[in-house]
């Protein structure tokens, strides 16, 4: 396989790249969203008030157990990458994540049995023990750094505009590239408190997020990417479960998933409600303030949420 080097794969496929100066981008020209990563097309598919919440800032005044536990978590594992790429020692490079992640959950322990500071230092020890001597291999590029936290943003493979001159752009991060049994694959890293069964593993396929992050890393990487692999983490009281699931995509796949966008894209201005969708996704965070009735909706939803800076696919993360 030729070596890469990511700003020559960008400059020949004409990506379009967002540095940390342009993080204050508009993803919106002439009042139409033209970039969109994958937690705006998961909102846009899924409901249209919802996604009109989020793009007015509202997020709950309390922080997700679940979601800064997650970030924690892949946080530890990219910078154990990046530790390894400089020729850290497996044992070393272990010591300094969990230095590091220790500092950075100095006042966060939340009562919570499974998602709380013990088992998220133990999650993200054992992951590493378990899979020290992995396989799949963080992809190197000829800079010499780890194929991690790579930024893409490319326009849509199709002949639409969100205006005249400006191409539909889909962006975000891909986490992790590796080489396994001589193929290419995305790599993500997920927790759950459910289990790893069947049910779990045909949560992906069809999924948004696997089908961008394949149809990104091709586009990125000029490359044949085969899929997602997924490594789960089912989080329990008394310890961790760890499990392995590879994701496939073939490109008549993706070139469906790209068609299927269209449609949402084209009438994403329609903010109506989708009621069918309030029980999914383990219950929309907006169902008690959409399940009042609509002259007091206001009053319960500024009494549970806070207005921040909506969320920016163009944003540097």
């Amino acid at each position: 396989m030729p070596e890469l080097t990511l700003v020559e794969t960008l400059e020949e496929v004409g990506m379009k790249v967002v540095t940390v100066d342009e993080q204050t981008f508009d993803p919106f020209i002439d009042g139409v969203q033209y970039a969109w990563d994958s937690t705006c097309i998961e909102r846009l598919k899924r409901c249209g008030r919802l996604r009109k919440y989020k793009l007015d800032g509202w997020e709950p005044k309390s922080e997700s157990i679940a979601l800064r536990f997650g970030r924690e978590y892949h946080q530890a594992l990219h910078d154990y990458e990046v530790l390894l790429a400089e020729k850290y020692k497996h044992r070393d490079a272990v010591f300094e994540v969990i230095r590091a992640l220790t500092l950075r959950l100095e006042d966060w322990d939340p009562d919570d049995k499974k998602r709380n500071r013990s088992t998220l230092l133990r999650t993200v020890i054992w992951y590493l023990e378990k899979f020290k001597d992995d396989p799949a291999k963080t992809l190197i590029l000829a800079s010499g750094a780890p194929a991690v936290e790579i930024r893409f943003s490319f326009d849509l493979p199709y002949d639409i505009e969100a205006a005249p001159g400006q191409p539909y752009v889909l962006s975000g991060k891909l986490d992790r590239v590796v080489t396994f049994n001589g193929d290419l694959f995305v790599m993500d890293r997920k927790t759950t408190t459910w289990g790893l069964g069947s049910s779990y593993w045909n949560l992906w396929t069809p999924h948004n997020q696997i089908s961008l992050y394949t149809l990104a890393g091709k586009q990125v990487f000029q490359a044949p990417i085969k899929g997602v692999i997924i490594d789960a983490a089912q989080l329990l009281v008394g310890g961790v479960n760890f499990e392995r699931g590879i994701i496939y995509r073939t490109q008549e796949q993706l070139d469906e998933w790209v068609e299927d966008l269209i449609p949402f894209l084209l009438r994403q201005n329609d903010f109506g409600h989708n009621d069918t969708s309030c029980d999914k996704y383990g219950g929309c965070e907006f169902r008690e303030v959409c399940g009042k009735s609509p002259q007091v909706r206001d009053r319960f939803l500024r009494s549970a949420f806070e207005q921040v800076t909506p969320w920016n696919p163009l944003a540097p993360r």
